[in-house]
């Protein structure tokens, strides 16, 4: 038996899994310990893993996420995975996510390649809102995933456009037939997606106020679905010249008035792109460039992150950062400045001696 107070608070109950004294003793400090973190009472949850992703997380996120989908696919590896599928939650510890962790390392994709690392830790990500959503629920005491540390992963891609290469691209015969040149306009002078582009009505475009908006963004709470993006004069040349052979509701349309398919647009742009030779480089780069541009200019981050649709302003620093050509500026004015102040300083020397006849 144990029998204890703690701040005035009466425990006391059976311990009958001990058989020695100080078996009880040890049974006690672990009841105590439960105590002290508002665990003691609290029954674990025998839910599997996979019910509660299925039955609790998926309805959540199709109702409060727009990036649900990619939740989907991710949640389905989770569940199907050695490590977690016959799991309850409470199942669940460090031990087990570090297992995970192994097992897809060592697995390969449909492609026999081994995943990216990138892919396995916004899966790692997942499974931790998931186990969170389970400790608010009371199902769980903690989130195991806070005990894990994540792969290490590459350094982030820092590819954009440089003006060179844009003005190669832009004489490409992909770029000069089609939609592809206007969309390619609209992604550096916007830097919005290539969905958010394809899905772009009229009814989105403000040519009176020069604005666009996003109907539907990656991020809910995205400034530009109410306040809009401000069109340079170069994307709103180009609204201009397909509003006067609109088709139908789509800005970008094809010959039968449709929304075109990503596909083909993906198709075209790596068309363009070995045409103009120019390698390593994807169409969601374009975005890149565009908040490259804006830091190379001096905007403020608070405008780029509200421009890019950002929600957190460290999105911002991840992806503008100073181009080749800013840094190499920026090495030579410190070099005139130092020249400067050096020829400065010596014609005060000079002076100060010519007052003291040094």
């Amino acid at each position: 038996m144990y029998d204890f107070r703690i701040s005035g608070r009466r425990y006391r109950g059976s311990i009958p899994e001990a058989r020695t004294k100080a078996q009880a003793r040890q049974a006690e400090a672990k009841i105590r310990t439960e105590i002290f973190e508002g665990r003691y009472g609290r029954r674990v949850s025998t839910m599997s893993f996979a019910k509660f992703v299925s039955e609790v997380y998926m309805p959540w996120a199709k109702l409060n996420k727009e990036s649900w989908k990619h939740d989907v696919y991710r949640a389905r590896t989770l569940c199907e995975s050695e490590s977690l599928r016959s799991k309850t939650l409470a199942e669940i510890s460090p031990l087990v996510i570090e297992r995970y962790k192994i097992e897809r390392v060592r697995s390969t994709t449909k492609r026999k390649a081994a995943p990216n690392p990138g892919t396995i830790d916004n899966e790692l990500k997942l499974l931790s809102r998931i186990m969170t959503m389970a400790v608010d629920n009371k199902l769980l005491f903690e989130n195991p995933c806070s005990k894990v540390k994540s792969l290490p992963l590459e350094p982030g891609r820092t590819r954009y456009l440089t003006e060179e290469e844009e003005r190669t691209l832009t004489g490409t015969e992909p770029m000069r037939t089609g939609i592809l040149g206007h969309v390619v306009t609209v992604a550096l002078g916007t830097g919005m997606r290539k969905e958010e582009i394809l899905s772009l009505r009229w009814s989105h475009v403000d040519l009176q106020r020069n604005l666009i908006f996003v109907a539907k963004p990656k991020c809910r709470g995205d400034k530009r679905q109410t306040k809009g993006i401000p069109t340079s004069s170069a994307v709103r040349a180009v609204l201009l010249e397909l509003q006067a052979r609109a088709r139908g509701e789509y800005v970008f349309a094809n010959r039968k008035g449709a929304r075109p398919s990503g596909s083909g647009i993906q198709a075209a742009f790596k068309k363009a792109l070995v045409e103009a030779k120019i390698e390593n480089f994807r169409f969601h780069d374009l975005r890149h460039t565009f908040g490259t541009r804006l830091g190379e200019g001096g905007v403020s981050p608070f405008i780029i992150a509200e421009l890019r649709g950002h929600s957190d302003i460290k999105m911002t620093a991840r992806y503008t950062h100073p181009t080749e050509e800013g840094k190499r500026a920026a090495v030579e004015c410190a070099i005139a400045s130092a020249e400067e102040n050096g020829h400065v300083l010596v014609t005060r020397r000079f002076r100060a001696g010519q007052a003291t006849g040094a």
